[in-house]
């Protein structure tokens, strides 16, 4: 695992570091307690009875490699603390905009690297560079590589050249370096906390883990929204901000009782406040509200035993849904993963997530029937995310647009609240075709440019016949004949998809239709006649399909059952 994320601290100046040796330093076993800033040593434990320290001590010219005096002291001592007796054993550790990092030692100001690109040396550099970068990776056993990015070689202690040196080695047969950190004054370290939004609910939440109401750590993987934020989780109370000043606030649950120093709820209100990126008390000798990613703990400490400091995430609003007649479904508030995937779909035709905040790790619907089309609307923020799980995807932001290729299900209906943009060949549309060439309806949301086969469109209705004429494009929403012989397969062109069908004469859908009970009310088309046939009551239509309205055929003076048309030539 690589170190990416690093907590800024204030600066510790050498000379500082050099008068306070000989020092106590403590062994640091994960990255997330590592510092920029800090002073470290590096050590390799050689056996039982010896170990190494990388510094100054001495250079082979010839090799360019650093080493240290070899020191004898058991193993079992080293577990916890070690002792450095100069500055020319001590590494500040910094870190660049890339995340990797380099370590310059506390005597001379001078950057460890190596002597060239491909070089398995190293020496000391007066300015910082690329020779200079490390990646510093974590083990299991509390060690740690420092690798050459992108690379296996790591910084190891062995034999080369006739000496003993610390230099580049393949990382397959080394064991890791342990890391010691320099005390600092806690307080002079600058930490990433900030006083919450007054009226926001808040949670302890560091490192991944939130602090549930009776202290527990909970792990926030599937509750973490992509705007930050943290969906509402079982057991994790919300607490409402109520702040005081720039620095001072109070946190405050449902029942009005106030989070305490003792990080349990009590009815007298409990100032906290944040100094230099630290949650502290307000006490005259303030303590530190802290979290221990080992035990993944968080508590109150003075500054002898402070550990990294708690931070806090905002809790987003309550999940919320509601789905109307036409089966638009909105959603609202913070939803967790496991929900958003588990959502009812049963009555759904079109999901809107603009108003909701989802979570980084969403993933497929549960419980989407297969067979229906439903467009699913996203912020344009999380497009990229949406479009890698779900597959009808539209980004809305200044405009709505099509992310996903799509092919519409030819009898799966097509509803949307809303119009949206399509490059071209992004969505598409196939319908089985007939066992013998004839005459079919088409309806489609989208344009189509060259269909490829005879398609008409109807222009005239006189002496109880239908004329229609060829066209070589289909419009969006426009309902047309269409003569097949084979599937039909349309990918649309660059257009504006529509929400529903242009009202007309001929009157395609894109749901499934039924003609009303009782008088006549719609033709529906008969390919073996070539001619549009008066539907009985109840008459089903699926969609992409069109029918003849009957209130649209004026001109007969009875009510006929069947509509000849002319064939386009």
């Amino acid at each position: 695992m690589c170190f990416v994320v690093w907590l800024t601290a204030a600066a510790v100046w050498a000379d500082e570091v050099t008068n306070s040796l000989p020092q106590s330093l403590s062994r640091v076993t994960l990255l997330a307690n590592l510092k920029a800033g800090d002073y470290y040593a590096v050590l390799k434990n050689m056996n039982k009875e010896n170990y190494e320290l990388l510094g100054t001590h001495y250079a082979f010219k010839d090799k360019g490699c650093m080493a240290a005096g070899k020191r004898a002291e058991p193993t079992d001592k080293l577990k916890a603390s070690m002792t450095v007796k100069t500055a020319k054993e001590l590494w500040q550790l910094t870190v660049n905009d890339n995340g990797r990092v380099m370590l310059r030692n506390a005597e001379t100001g001078r950057y460890l690297g190596r002597e060239a690109k491909n070089s398995e040396s190293l020496t000391l550099h007066e300015v910082p560079s690329a020779l200079c970068e490390w990646e510093l990776r974590e083990r299991d056993n509390g060690s740690f590589d420092l690798a050459v990015a992108g690379t296996n070689r790591v910084l190891e202690y062995g034999y080369r050249s006739g000496k003993d040196v610390f230099s580049l080695y393949a990382q397959s047969r080394q064991k890791g370096l342990w890391l010691y950190r320099l005390p600092t004054h806690y307080a002079d370290i600058e930490g990433e906390a900030a006083v919450p939004a007054d009226g926001c609910r808040v949670a302890l939440c560091n490192a991944g883990w939130v602090r549930s109401a009776d202290g527990k750590a909970l792990n926030t993987e599937h509750y973490r929204l992509t705007d930050g934020t943290l969906a509402e989780m079982p057991g994790v109370q919300g607490l409402t901000c109520e702040r005081l000043n720039e620095t001072d606030f109070a946190l405050r649950d449902e029942g009005g009782r106030f989070l305490n120093y003792a990080l349990q709820m009590g009815s007298e209100r409990c100032i906290w406040r944040v100094v230099n990126g630290q949650v502290r008390t307000a006490e005259a000798k303030a303590r530190f509200l802290c979290f221990d990613a080992q035990t993944k703990r968080w508590f109150v400490a003075n500054e002898e035993v402070a550990q990294t400091t708690a931070l806090f995430a905002t809790v987003a609003p309550a999940a919320a849904m509601s789905v109307d007649d036409e089966g638009i479904c909105r959603l609202s508030g913070g939803w967790d993963a496991d929900a958003l995937a588990a959502l009812d779909c049963e009555r759904v035709n079109v999901l809107d997530l603009t108003e909701a905040v989802l979570p980084r790790k969403a993933r497929g619907f549960e419980r989407l029937p297969a067979e229906r089309n439903v467009p699913v609307f996203v912020r344009e923020a999380d497009g990229e995310m949406a479009k890698a799980i779900w597959p009808f995807v539209i980004g809305c932001g200044a405009t709505n647009r099509l992310l996903t290729r799509y092919e519409l299900k030819d009898r799966g209906g097509f509803v949307t609240h809303r119009s949206f943009s399509a490059d071209a060949g992004m969505l598409s549309y196939r319908r089985k075709g007939p066992n013998v060439a004839s005459w079919q309806t088409v309806c489609l949301p989208f344009e189509v440019d060259n269909p490829g086969m005879q398609v008409a469109e109807l222009t005239d209705f006189s002496n109880g016949v239908l004329s229609f004429g060829l066209v070589k494009r289909l419009k969006a929403g426009v309902a047309y004949i269409v003569y097949a012989s084979a599937d039909l397969y349309w990918r649309n062109a660059a257009c504006t998809v529509v929400a529903t069908a242009q009202s007309g004469r001929l009157q395609g859908c894109f749901t499934p239709w039924m003609a009303a009970e009782g008088a006549a009310s719609a033709y529906l088309l008969l390919p073996e006649q070539n001619a549009f046939a008066m539907a009985p009551g109840g008459s089903t239509l699926p969609p992409f399909r069109a029918f003849l309205r009957a209130d649209q055929t004026k001109g007969l003076k009875r009510a006929q059952k069947l509509l000849r048309f002319k064939i386009p030539k």
